[in-house]
């Protein structure tokens, strides 16, 4: 169903490292890319982020690794 989405990248001290996506989504498959830039622009380290993804009232956390 759609709904409002918010998908963003943090490090391994919890700060908000990008924002990927966020507002409202159309029902069905969707997708984003990231290029490993941090919110102003920048390149960020190859190491281990976490993402999360909030939709509706539900939440996840997983960990990723961003690779040179």
């Amino acid at each position: 169903t759609a709904g409002e989405v918010d998908l963003a990248i943090y490090n391994l001290v919890g700060q908000r490292v990008a924002l990927l996506a966020s507002g409202h989504h159309s029902a069905g498959r969707n997708e984003v890319i990231w290029n490993g830039l941090d919110l102003e622009g920048r390149p960020l380290a190859a190491g281990v982020y976490f993402y999360r993804l909030r939709y509706a009232s539900r939440a996840a956390v997983r960990k990723l690794v961003l690779l040179p």
